[in-house]
């Protein structure tokens, strides 16, 4: 797998010292504007995993 292919869906948040590096899908999860249709990760065990359900 290239590097490209790997971090090309990702994104990184910075909130003052804090930061996080998300998916692009789990983070329009976390906003609250998920897409219609998920192509790389599973919506129900990432709310799950997150304490989101």
């Amino acid at each position: 797998m290239e590097f490209t292919e790997v971090w090309s869906s990702k994104v990184i948040i910075i909130a003052g010292d804090y930061y996080g590096i998300f998916d692009i899908e789990e983070f329009s999860i976390l906003m609250g504007k998920p897409p219609k249709y998920f192509m790389r990760i599973d919506p129900e065990a990432f709310k799950k995993a997150y304490g989101l359900t």
